[in-house]
């Protein structure tokens, strides 16, 4: 969705933009041990974990 208003605002998107995407979602979702212990909320821990096993397929080449 950031890719197309990026694109209709006439400003630069690179092909790979899903990639970097996913990337920067993988690499939040791997500093979750350090947010739990912060925020105390042991559901953040298990979406993040789902979170990285659904995208690190999608970010590794």
């Amino acid at each position: 969705m950031m890719a197309a208003l990026r694109r209709a605002q006439g400003l630069p998107c690179q092909d790979d933009y899903a990639r970097l995407a996913n990337t920067r979602r993988l690499l939040a979702a791997s500093i979750a041990p350090a947010i739990v212990e912060r925020e105390g909320n042991a559901r953040y821990l298990a979406r993040a974990l789902s979170l990285i096993v659904k995208l690190r397929p999608m970010v590794e080449k």
